[in-house]
């Protein structure tokens, strides 16, 4: 579903001494439908939403708790900039519970900035995240490796700030006022995220999205070449 996974299958057959006849890649659709959402928001969220005030700034993740997303990564730099840096942002997760992420959810709750700093929501209605986007200063997405990277194109499509890590999918679908953070090597990606708080990266006005009829047309055409 993109032309770095086709890239990286080609090169992984490679290695194998395997070889593909053909290949193609397309982009999904993200016009998301909109009249499938749910509403409602509960009197904790309610405060939640009035108390994003008083920070600074505000990063929101939105995603599945897993491994690969790189939750851990980013709490644990925010935690350096509450504890040593002193400063007043606020992080919040938006996502269930995933698979073998169940020490990490126990972080989660055992650190002091929680529900003061740092906020996780297991449940939350299509209304209360869109309150969400709309209150955030950035939207961060961390993952150490993904297929195409719908949650930028979400953000984009709301004309959010988008901070990156930096790999070749996201290089390839984020738009071009999306900052990036090497999150390899999590020195480099602190200060960063540091220089972006001096100097907030450009909400983003640009989007590289299809339609479905038009993901399903280019499939169709390059099937039609092979």
């Amino acid at each position: 579903d993109s032309r770095t996974v086709e890239k990286d299958l080609i090169d992984f057959l490679s290695e194998k001494k395997l070889k593909l006849n053909n290949s193609y890649w397309f982009y999904p659709g993200s016009n998301f439908v909109q009249n499938v959402s749910t509403s409602g928001i509960t009197a904790q969220q309610s405060l939640y939403l009035r108390n994003l005030k008083k920070f600074k700034y505000n990063f929101l993740m939105v995603g599945t708790i897993e491994p690969r997303k790189g939750h851990a990564i980013i709490l644990d730099l925010f935690t350096y900039l509450w504890e040593v840096e002193k400063d007043n942002v606020s992080l919040t997760f938006i996502g269930k519970e995933g698979w073998m992420v169940r020490d990490l959810i126990d972080n989660f709750k055992k650190t002091k900035y929680f529900n003061q700093n740092f906020y996780w929501f297991n449940d939350a209605s299509d209304s209360f995240l869109d309150q969400c986007y709309k209150q955030t200063d950035a939207v961060i997405v961390a993952s150490l490796n993904e297929g195409y990277g719908l949650p930028i194109l979400e953000a984009a499509q709301r004309n959010c700030r988008i901070i990156a890590n930096d790999i070749p999918i996201f290089r390839e679908v984020a738009p071009k006022e999306c900052y990036f953070l090497n999150l390899t090597t999590p020195a480099i990606a602190l200060k960063q995220l540091q220089e972006w708080l001096k100097k907030p990266s450009s909400i983003c006005q640009t989007s590289k999205t299809k339609t479905w009829k038009e993901s399903t047309a280019q499939i169709i055409g390059k099937t039609n070449l092979i």
